[in-house]
C-alpha cells in the first residue's frame, strides 16, 4: 500500500538550504552580502533599478544570454537557474534580519 512507502528527499537545493540555515543558525549573525557588480556596471548593462541589487552579478549574463539566444525558455536555464537562487537566498537572509530586529 502507498501507506507504507517512505519517499526521501535527495541531497539538492532543499539539502543546501537546510545547511545554510543551520549555520546562520550557529553562527547568530547573517553574513553580509556582497557586490559583484559596480553601479556603473549595472548601468552600462542597462539593468532596470529594481533589480540592481546583490544578485546583479548574474543578471547581467542572463540577459545577454537571453538576447542572444531570443528568449527561448530552455536556453540559458544553467544561469537562470543561479540567478533564480541567488535571489532566494537574498529573500531568506533578509527575512532571517527582519526576524532579528523583531
Amino acid at each position: 500500500p502507498m501507506s507504507e512507502r517512505v519517499f526521501e528527499l535527495k541531497a539538492g537545493p532543499k539539502a543546501e538550504l537546510d545547511e545554510i540555515r543551520a549555520k546562520m543558525e550557529e553562527a547568530k549573525e547573517m553574513p553580509a552580502p556582497v557586490a559583484y557588480v559596480s553601479k556603473q556596471e549595472m548601468k552600462d548593462a542597462r539593468v532596470p533599478l529594481d533589480y540592481r541589487d546583490y544578485c546583479a552579478h548574474l543578471l547581467i549574463p542572463l540577459n545577454r544570454c537571453r538576447e542572444s539566444e531570443f528568449y527561448l525558455p530552455w536556453k540559458c536555464e544553467t544561469l537562470r537557474n543561479a540567478y533564480e537562487k541567488c535571489q532566494h537566498n537574498d529573500y531568506t537572509r533578509r527575512i532571517a534580519l527582519k526576524r532579528e530586529a523583531e
